[in-house]
C-alpha cells in the first residue's frame, strides 16, 4: 500500500517512541509518519534521578530519536512547535515553515507551574527536563566553585523527592539541601507508609525538610515561605504540579484550566477524530491520571492501534490505564522504595529490580535497533553491490578521477562571452554580461541525504551559492531542479512546497531570489539549483594566486561525509548530527566577506573532493605547494568519532586515490585526522589564502570554527605537494 496521508508527530514523548517502533518498516501503512521534536535526545523520566545520581550516563537514559527514526524509515524534523492552525491542518514550527497533516498526534510533555511571585525569574524549572539536564553542568560548576552551596527543591512529590536524594547522592556533603512543600508529608499521592518511608530516607541523608508551608514568593538567594520563614539558597529548583505548554490553549483544542488536553478513553482529542495525545500534556476524560512516566509508557501501544484506526477509518479501542500502579522511587543510595496503595517497602533488592525494569524497556529504542521490519539505516540511499550504503553528506559527487577521465575526452568549443569555463579549474563558470560586469554561475544537484525536504534544500542552496561566494561574487537568483519519488500527489505537492519553502530561507538570506525551476518525478527524492551571481571580473577571486608565505584558512569545520557514514551505520548520536547540520546550513556569504575584506587572493570552497582535492587545485593554479597542520583542521565530532571507528563515506576512498600521491609526511602522524584531508563535504567551508601579517585578524573576523590550517610554500617539484606536519 502506498501512503497517502501525513501522520504528524509532534514531541519525542515514551507514547511517541513506541508508536515510532510499532510503525517501522511497515510497507502496509497508508500513513507517512514525521516525528517532529525541539531535540534529538529524548529523557527517559525513570532513569532521570540515576542520572543526576551519576549511576546514568546520558547515553543510558535518553533515546536518540533522531537514530531511531532514520533506522524506522520515519521522517525526522528537529524543530519546536509553537502553534496550532486547526483550519489550515498545520503545525506551526519556530524558525521554518508550518508542516501539513493529515492525523496529528501530541505528546511534548509539561513543564512546573511557577506561578508563585518571582519563581519564573529566580527558580530554576525541573521541567523540560531535556533543559534542566543542560543546567546541569553549570550547577556542577557553582557547586565545585563553593565550600557549601545550597539547594532549596520546591515540590516533595515524587519527581523532587528522587531529585533531592539523587542531588545528594551527586554532591555529597559539599551541598545543603532543603525540600519545601505545602503538603504535610513527601510523594503525598502515595500510602501512609510509602510517605513516611521517604521521609525517613530524606531525613538520614540530611534533607532539611520545610512541609506543610507554601512557597510566598521567591527572590535572589532566598525561598520566602507563607508566614514569612526565610529559607536561604543558591539555587532554588522547581518540581511542582505541571501545567502544559500554553501555545495548547491558544490551538482551539479542547483544554482544562491548566491547557492540557482534553482526551477521550480512545486518546483522540475531545471532538477531533483526526488529532490525538497522550502522556503528561493530556487530560484523561474518564478519570485524572498521574503525570507519571508509566501511563504515556502504557498507552504507546493503544495510540499506535488507534492512529492506524483512525487511518483505515475502522473503529478504535479504547486506552484503559489500570487503576494504580507499582512505583519504584529511588532513594539515591542503591536502593528504592515500591509503593502500591496501602503497601510499600523499602530495600536495596527493589533499586535492582527498578534497573532491569528501566534497561529492558530502553533497550527496545537504542541503537543497533534489531526490531523486525526495520531497515537498520536511511530507506532512501541505496546500497552498493557489497551492501555498503552509499555516499550521503558527500556533495553527491562522482569520483575525481572519473571526472577528469571525462573532461579530457574532448575540449569545449571557446566562445569570447565565456571567461571562465570548462578549461578553467575555478569552481564556477564566468560569462561577460557588460564592460566591468560579469555573470558567474554554478549548479549543484543532490539526491536528498536527509529526509527533512525544507532542511534537505536549504543545505542544498547553502552548498550551491557556496561556488559564488568562493568567486567573490553577489548572488542574484537561483533556478530550482527538483524530483520527487512516486508518491500520492498530495504528499508529492507538499515534499514541493517544503523544498521551495527551505531552498528559498537560504536563498533570500543571501539576498538573491528564486527565479524559477523545474521538477519530475523518480526513484527518490533529488534537489538541485543553478545559482547565479554577479561581478566585477576584475574583482573575481579565483583559485590561482597563491602566493610563498600566505596562510590558508578554512571556515568551517571537515566531516560532513564520515559524519552521514556514520549515521546510516547507527553509529553517530543525534546531537552530534545536530551539530553537523547547523553547520550545513551556514552561509558562506559572511566568511567570503570578511575574507574579501581582509585582503585575500585565492579561494575555493571544499566539497566532495575534500580538503586535499580542492587544496591541490589551488596548487596546480598557482604553482606551489603546501604545509597543512593535521591538529588545527577544525572537523566535526561525528566525523572524528566515525573515522576512529574505521567509518568512512565511500566516496573518500576515490579522493584518496586522486590526492594521496601528492601529500607527503604521513608516518607517525594522527590517520585520523590525516582521513580528513579526504572526506567528501556538502555545504563545506571556505578555503582563503591571505598574507601572514592579516591572517590572524581574518580568522577572527570569520569566527565561529574558522582556523589557520597551514601555509603555501615554493614549489618544490614538477607536480604540487601538501606536506603534512
Amino acid at each position: 500500500m502506498s501512503a497517502a496521508r501525513d501522520l504528524v508527530l509532534v514531541g519525542g514523548g515514551h507514547a511517541h517512541v513506541e508508536v515510532i517502533r510499532r510503525f517501522a518498516g511497515d510497507r502496509d501503512t497508508p500513513l507517512r509518519l514525521t516525528l517532529v521534536s525541539r531535540d534529538s535526545l529524548a529523557p527517559y523520566s525513570g532513569m532521570l534521578p540515576g542520572m543526576v545520581a551519576r549511576r546514568y550516563s546520558v547515553a543510558e537514559s535518553h533515546i536518540d530519536l533522531r537514530a531511531l527514526c532514520m533506522a524506522a524509515g520515519i521522517r525526522f524534523l528537529r524543530a519546536e512547535a509553537e502553534g496550532l492552525d486547526l483550519a489550515a491542518r498545520t503545525v506551526a514550527l519556530a524558525g521554518r515553515d508550518p508542516i501539513p497533516f493529515d492525523l496529528l498526534s501530541i505528546d511534548i510533555g509539561s513543564s512546573p507551574n511557577v506561578g508563585a511571585p518571582g519563581a519564573s525569574e529566580h527558580a530554576v524549572p525541573v521541567k523540560p527536563i531535556d533543559r534542566f539536564l543542560q543546567r546541569l553542568a553549570a550547577l556542577d560548576r557553582a557547586v565545585e566553585a563553593h565550600d557549601r552551596y545550597r539547594i532549596a527543591v520546591v515540590g516533595a512529590g515524587a519527581g523532587g523527592s528522587e531529585l533531592t536524594l539523587a542531588l545528594r547522592a551527586r554532591y555529597g556533603a559539599r551541598v545543603d539541601l532543603a525540600l519545601i512543600d505545602a503538603a504535610p508529608d513527601p510523594i503525598p499521592t502515595h500510602g501512609a507508609r510509602a510517605r513516611r518511608l521517604m521521609q525517613e530516607a530524606l531525613l538520614a541523608r540530611g534533607v532539611a525538610l520545610h512541609l506543610g508551608r507554601a512557597v510566598a514568593s521567591v527572590r535572589d538567594g532566598a525561598v520566602i515561605l507563607a508566614g514569612g520563614d526565610v529559607i536561604g539558597c543558591d539555587v532554588a529548583l522547581w518540581t511542582t504540579q505541571a501545567t502544559a505548554p500554553a501555545w495548547l490553549g491558544r490551538s482551539g483544542l479542547p483544554v482544562d484550566e491548566q491547557d492540557f488536553v482534553r482526551v477521550t478513553e480512545m486518546l483522540n482529542v475531545e471532538g477531533h477524530d483526526d488529532v490525538f495525545a497522550a502522556g503528561d500534556v493530556i487530560a484523561f476524560g474518564p478519570r485524572p491520571l498521574p503525570k507519571a512516566g508509566v501511563y504515556a509508557v502504557r498507552a504507546g501501544p493503544a495510540l499506535a492501534e488507534n492512529l492506524r484506526r483512525a487511518a483505515e477509518g475502522q473503529p478504535l479501542r479504547p486506552f484503559r490505564p489500570q487503576r494504580s500502579i507499582l512505583a519504584l522511587l529511588s532513594t539515591g543510595d542503591g536502593a528504592a522504595i515500591a509503593s502500591k496503595g496501602p503497601f510499600a517497602l523499602q530495600a536495596r533488592w527493589l533499586f535492582g529490580l527498578k534497573d532491569r525494569i528501566d534497561r529492558r524497556w530502553m533497550s527496545m529504542y537504542q541503537p543497533p535497533f534489531a526490531m523486525p521490519g526495520m531497515s537498520g539505516g536511511m530507506p532512501a540511499v541505496e546500497a552498493l553491490p557489497g551492501g555498503e550504503p552509499r555516499c550521503a553528506g558527500c556533495a553527491a559527487k562522482v569520483g575525481a578521477t572519473v571526472l577528469a577521465e571525462a573532461l579530457a575526452a574532448g575540449r569545449s568549443r571557446p566562445h569570447p562571452a565565456v571567461l571562465l569555463g570548462l578549461d578553467a579549474a575555478d569552481d564556477a563558470a564566468v560569462i561577460a554580461t557588460a564592460p566591468g560586469e560579469a555573470t558567474v554561475q554554478s549548479v549543484d544537484f543532490f539526491p536528498a541525504f536527509i529526509d527533512d525536504p525544507w532542511l534537505f534544500a536549504r543545505i542544498a542552496a547553502v552548498h550551491a551559492f557556496g561556488d559564488l561566494h568562493a568567486m567573490g561574487a553577489r548572488p542574484v537568483a537561483a533556478l530550482a531542479t527538483a524530483v520527487l519519488p512516486y508518491l500520492h500527489p498530495r504528499l508529492q505537492a507538499r515534499d514541493l512546497a517544503a523544498l521551495i519553502a527551505g531552498a528559498r530561507s537560504a536563498i533570500e538570506a543571501d539576498g538573491a531570489a528564486l527565479a524559477g525551476g523545474h521538477s519530475g518525478e523518480g526513484a527518490m527524492l533529488a534537489f538541485g539549483l543553478t545559482a547565479i551571481g554577479a561581478v566585477d571580473p576584475a574583482k573575481l577571486m579565483r583559485k590561482a594566486g597563491l602566493r610563498p608565505g600566505d596562510r590558508l584558512i578554512l571556515s568551517k569545520p571537515l566531516g560532513t561525509g564520515a559524519s552521514f557514514a556514520a549515521a546510516m551505520r547507527q553509529r553517530a548520536s543525534g546531537p552530534d548530527m545536530d551539530a553537523v547540520l547547523q553547520g550545513m546550513q551556514q552561509s558562506l556569504g559572511p566568511a567570503a566577506r570578511a575574507a574579501a575584506a581582509q585582503g585575500a587572493i585565492a579561494a575555493t570552497d571544499v566539497t566532495g573532493f575534500g580538503l586535499a582535492g580542492h587544496l591541490l587545485e589551488m596548487l596546480r593554479a598557482s604553482g606551489a605547494d603546501a604545509a597543512i597542520d593535521l591538529a588545527a583542521l577544525p572537523a566535526y565530532d561525528a566525523a572524528l568519532a566515525a573515522l576512529a571507528a574505521g567509518i568512512e563515506s565511500t566516496a573518500a576512498p576515490g579522493n584518496r586515490a586522486a590526492a594521496e600521491g601528492f601529500v607527503a609526511g604521513q608516518a607517525g602522524l594522527n590517520s585520523v585526522r590525516r582521513d580528513l584531508l579526504f572526506d567528501p563535504q556538502t555545504a563545506g567551508g571556505l578555503l582563503f589564502a591571505v598574507s601572514p601579517g592579516r591572517a590572524e585578524a581574518a580568522r577572527a573576523a570569520i569566527g565561529g570554527d574558522a582556523s589557520i590550517i597551514g601555509e603555501v610554500e615554493p614549489r618544490r617539484g614538477h607536480d604540487p605537494q601538501i606536506r603534512l606536519r
